[in-house]
């Protein structure tokens, strides 16, 4: 076992792996609910992701065999039953182990879109049954002639199953409301007294607010977002610097890369060359 994650992103899932994927540009439903993929994983080694540090929100629940995953600076085990929730800007390191069959489901989400009351990667437990039945219906529908009313309910039942899971961890409202206007309005120059009248409350409140379940201030959550976001259409899109750096809340695209550098250790450009090969598991 590797004592540490790799320091290069990593994205290995050998011949031996084999997956189910839905993803929202095929499943117009998934993204009412801010999902941008979702999947069921029948890992064996080599199989390997490393992301530094992830652009997505994940949710991954075993269901059979183990893997590792590394949570709190160290790899845990991960048996049936067990759930990892991992956000947006942390490091998300998962791997199979040699000998030894990982099934998993996992959902990822756009940056802000699920109630996080953490930035690091957590573990929790649930019966992950519901959840893999969930997008294994997604995927069959799709198969066919698909029914948009019963995609619309499949998703909305993904949904309900994943926050039923983070049911189990404590988040406050106003932080969650503040998070997700921000995420729908990335271009507009939220300042502090802007976020607090979304929350409700005082600047200093919000402050404090955040620090206690983020760990972090009101703007550093906006920059992550935006980062995050600028990111995700680096990876995915063709778009040029500026109207990603305008979409996200730059002014220019030197604003977007001294940010984008300091932030991630690499300019957008550089960035961009690094994932372009990236699978549709995303990154």
């Amino acid at each position: 076992m590797a004592s540490k994650p790799p320091k290069q992103p990593q994205h290995l899932i050998g011949k031996s792996t084999s997956e189910i994927i839905v993803k929202s540009e095929h499943c117009a439903a998934l993204k009412r609910h801010g999902i941008v993929v979702a999947g069921i994983s029948d890992a064996a080694h080599p199989f390997s992701m490393c992301r530094l540090p992830a652009w997505h929100t994940e949710v991954l629940a075993c269901f059979a065999g183990r893997g590792l995953q590394w949570v709190g600076g160290q790899w845990v085990q991960q048996t049936p039953g067990m759930v990892c929730i991992a956000p947006d800007g942390a490091t998300q390191a998962f791997h199979a182990v040699r000998s030894q069959r990982w099934g998993f489901v996992w959902v990822q989400y756009h940056p802000g879109k699920l109630p996080l009351a953490t930035r690091e990667v957590t573990l929790s437990t649930a019966d992950p049954e519901a959840l893999r039945s969930s997008v294994a219906l997604l995927h069959r529908e799709l198969e066919g002639p698909a029914n948009p009313a019963i995609l619309q309910q499949l998703a909305d039942l993904l949904q309900m199953l994943v926050m039923r899971i983070l049911g189990r961890h404590e988040f406050d409202p106003r932080v969650t409301r503040v998070i997700e206007r921000v995420a729908a309005d990335l271009s507009y120059p939220w300042t502090l007294k802007d976020l607090a009248k979304t929350a409700k409350v005082s600047s200093e409140q919000l402050r404090r607010l955040f620090h206690r379940y983020l760990g972090r201030s009101p703007l550093r959550r906006v920059l992550e977002l935006r980062l995050a976001h600028a990111a995700e259409r680096l990876r995915t899109t063709e778009e040029k610097l500026e109207t990603i750096a305008h979409a996200v809340g730059y002014r220019s695209v030197y604003a977007l890369s001294s940010a984008f550098s300091r932030e991630v250790g690499c300019s957008p450009s550089v960035f961009r060359r690094r994932t372009r090969a990236a699978s549709p598991r995303g990154g």
